[in-house]
């Protein structure tokens, strides 16, 4: 099982509430692009400039984040 957070807050809280056995991953650590933050940001009551910024920031570290798992998974079965 994987469970992708979206701060390093959330992650304490899966750990807190399930154990450290669960694998959290911070979902910005996936962005391809520089970053400031590990965190994505909420646009929760943002402007609408906020709202976009975390959507691509989001779309972006998905992509590379089922790129990952694919490549994850087509290394574990020519291992097989």
């Amino acid at each position: 099982d994987l469970i992708v957070v979206m701060e390093a807050m959330h992650a304490e809280q899966v750990w807190e509430r399930f154990g450290r056995r669960r694998q959290v991953v911070l979902l910005g650590d996936f962005d391809p692009e520089p970053i400031t933050t590990r965190s994505i940001p909420d646009p929760w009551n943002k402007p609408r400039d906020g709202f976009e910024s975390s959507y691509d920031r989001i779309d972006r570290c998905l992509l590379a984040l089922v790129l990952s798992l694919r490549s994850a998974t087509r290394t574990q079965l020519a291992g097989r």
